[in-house]
């Protein structure tokens, strides 16, 4: 196994439904796994029509203080912050260095779990980062429980 470039693993769903209790060796095997895993569930087997990969590099979410005004933010300035975090998408994404695969890309005013969870209805694989920390336990355990296709974990 030490030659494996990724290592892929089969998931009942009621295990994750577990992970969420405490000593849960998921949460723990995910963390220190130095490859790539791809979770496939067992309840994937039915037929659907799905294409391309959702690589989730990228969300956002209003600044806290925005949720505190008495009133609704002015659209300008929602869609100046919007094009803010898009140009940084384009900027993490680098496309000159593969400007051959297309690439839809799209930041979207969602928590990272959400955001990965609505694009994985229409996806054959959800590909995240797993990041030092607790966020990223919560989104994977989301995904995990909720996706609609194959979860690939990749280290950062």
């Amino acid at each position: 196994m030490s030659e494996a470039k990724m290592v892929v693993c089969a998931l009942r769903r009621e295990d994750v439904a577990d992970s969420r209790t405490a000593g849960s060796p998921l949460p723990a095997n995910v963390e220190a796994a130095a490859r790539p895993l791809v979770f496939v569930s067992d309840d994937l087997s039915a037929p659907r029509r799905s294409e391309g990969v959702t690589l989730g590099v990228h969300a956002w979410s209003l600044p806290a203080w925005a949720a505190e005004l008495p009133f609704a933010i002015p659209e300008e300035e929602r869609a100046a912050w919007e094009d803010q975090e898009v140009q940084q998408l384009a900027d993490a994404l680098q496309r000159e260095r593969h400007p051959e695969v297309p690439v839809l890309q799209d930041a979207v005013l969602f928590m990272p779990a959400q955001a990965l969870l609505h694009c994985s209805a229409g996806a054959a694989l959800v590909v995240m980062g797993r990041k030092p920390g607790a966020e990223w336990r919560y989104v994977i355990g989301s995904l995990l429980r909720e996706a609609t296709c194959p979860v690939a974990v990749v280290p950062s």
